[in-house]
C-alpha cells in the first residue's frame, strides 16, 4: 500500500483506482473508474485498521453512492418539447417573431420525427437539415439554424441532461455567395412616390418612410402625442401590446421639416391625441399586412387581383424605402459630389433604430467605408431647411 499526506489528507491506494482517503478524522472509501470518481462512502471512523475490515465487511463497491453521473433523465419526444416551448415563446415573443419561427422548428422536427427522443438528437442530425435547405440564401439558413439552435439549447436549460448540445456545434453553413441587392434608388423611389400621390394614407405614409428611414410598423404605430414639432418618440406601450424591434429601437429622433409637416397636420385631424397618426377610422391601429398589400395594389394602378407589377416596382415594398433612405445617407459622395445628406454610420444606425454592434449589416447593404464626414438627416424631397440639431438617443 502506497501512502500520502497533502493538507491533512491521508490517500491509501489499495488497488488500481480503488483508495482510503482520510478527510479531517474520518476514512472514506473512493473508488476511480473511467476517468472520474465513481463512488465515496464515509467509513465512519477514524482508525486505519477499523476502516480496512469496514470496507471488506461491508463491501462498498456493491452499493456505490454515485458522483459525477447526472441523474437519469425521462425521455422526452421533440413533439412533447415544442408544446412547451410554443407555450412558453407565445408569451414572451412578437406575433411576427413567431410567425418565422415556429415553421423552422416544425419543419426540422418533422424530418427528424415528432417522437424522436431528444437525447438521440446528434451533430448529424443537424448538419443534415442544414444540408437539405440546398437553393435557400445564406442569410436564410443562418437565420433558421439560430431558431433551431435557440429551440434546442432551451430544451437543456429547461430540462437538464435531456439533450447533448454537442449536436449544435461544429455545425458548417453553407458559403455566403449571394449578391447584396441594391436599394430602390431616387428616381424609383420618386415614380413611387408618384404613384400613391392622392392616396389618403400612402402618400403621406410612403413621404415619412422615405424621409425618416423608420420602420413601416413604427410608422403605423405612431400616436399623436409621440409627436412632438419636428421630435418623435418611438416607445413600447403596454396598453395596445405594440413594442419596437428590440431595446436600440425605443429612441426619439428629429425628423425633416417635410415630415413634421405631415405629422403635425394628421395630429390636428386627430379628435383623441393619443390616437393612431394613421390610424383607421375606427380609432384602430393599421395592420401592416394590409397596408402592405395596399401599397402593392397601389404601384400596380390601383388595380387588384392578377394585374402584372409594372417592372419598374418589381421587387418594392415598404421595407424598401427604409433601404433607400439609409443607401442614401450612407453615402459620402454621389455623382462625384460630396453627399450633403450623409450620416457616419455610427449616427446612421442609432437614428434607424439598429443596435450598436450592427453598423457591419449598413456596411454590407449601404455603406461607404471611407466616408468620413458628419451630418443630420437633411430632407430628400423639396427644399431642406436649416434646423438646429438635436441628439439621437432615448428620451427618460
Amino acid at each position: 500500500m502506497k501512502g500520502v499526506q497533502d493538507m491533512g489528507i491521508t490517500r491509501i491506494k489499495l488497488q488500481k483506482g480503488l483508495h482510503l482517503v482520510k478527510r479531517g478524522e474520518v476514512w472514506y472509501a473512493e473508488k476511480f473508474a473511467g476517468g472520474r470518481w465513481e463512488y465515496r462512502k464515509s467509513l465512519q471512523t477514524g482508525d486505519l485498521e477499523t476502516a480496512k475490515r469496514r470496507l471488506i465487511e461491508e463491501a462498498v463497491s456493491s452499493e456505490p453512492i454515485l458522483r459525477n453521473r447526472p441523474a437519469k433523465v425521462a425521455a422526452l419526444s421533440l413533439d412533447r418539447a415544442f408544446e412547451t416551448y410554443e407555450e412558453w415563446y407565445e408569451k414572451r415573443r412578437k406575433e411576427s417573431s413567431q410567425e418565422v419561427t415556429f415553421p423552422v422548428i416544425r419543419s426540422f422536427i418533422k424530418r427528424l420525427g415528432g417522437d424522436t427522443d431528444t437525447r438521440d438528437i446528434t451533430q448529424k442530425h443537424l448538419q443534415d437539415y442544414i444540408d437539405s435547405r440546398e437553393g435557400c440564401s445564406f442569410w436564410t439558413v443562418k437565420n433558421d439554424f439560430g431558431r433551431v439552435r435557440a429551440f434546442l439549447k432551451w430544451i437543456d436549460k429547461k430540462n437538464a441532461g435531456a439533450i447533448d448540445l454537442h449536436c449544435v456545434r461544429g455545425i458548417e453553413l453553407p458559403k455566403d455567395n449571394s449578391v447584396t441587392p441594391e436599394a430602390p434608388s431616387m428616381e424609383t423611389v420618386k415614380a413611387i412616390l408618384r404613384r400613391v400621390k392622392g392616396h389618403p394614407t400612402l402618400e403621406d405614409l410612403c413621404t415619412v418612410l422615405f424621409e425618416t428611414g423608420m420602420r413601416p410598423g413604427e410608422v403605423l404605430a405612431l400616436r399623436g402625442v409621440d409627436v412632438n414639432g419636428n421630435l418623435v418618440k418611438i416607445q413600447k406601450r403596454d396598453s395596445d401590446g405594440w413594442s419596437p424591434k428590440s431595446k436600440w429601437s425605443i429612441r426619439t429622433i428629429q425628423v425633416p421639416e417635410t415630415v413634421a409637416a405631415i405629422l403635425k397636420a394628421r395630429k390636428e385631424r386627430l379628435f383623441d391625441k393619443a390616437g393612431y397618426v394613421f390610424g383607421l377610422e375606427s380609432g384602430k391601429m393599421r395592420h401592416e399586412k394590409y397596408v402592405s398589400a395596399m401599397f402593392r395594389d397601389a404601384l400596380r394602378g390601383g388595380k387588384k387581383g392578377k394585374v402584372e407589377m409594372p417592372a419598374e416596382f418589381r421587387g418594392v415594398n415598404l421595407y424598401g424605402l427604409k433601404h433607400a433612405f439609409c443607401s442614401i445617407h450612407a453615402a459620402a459622395v454621389i455623382d462625384g459630389k460630396p453627399n450633403p445628406a450623409y450620416m457616419p454610420l455610427q449616427q446612421l444606425s442609432a437614428y434607424v433604430g439598429h443596435g450598436p454592434g450592427s453598423t457591419h449589416l449598413l456596411e454590407r447593404h449601404y455603406a461607404d467605408r471611407n466616408a468620413m464626414r458628419a451630418g443630420a438627416p437633411v430632407a430628400l424631397l423639396g427644399t431642406s431647411v436649416e434646423t438646429t440639431v438635436t441628439a439621437i438617443g432615448v428620451k427618460s
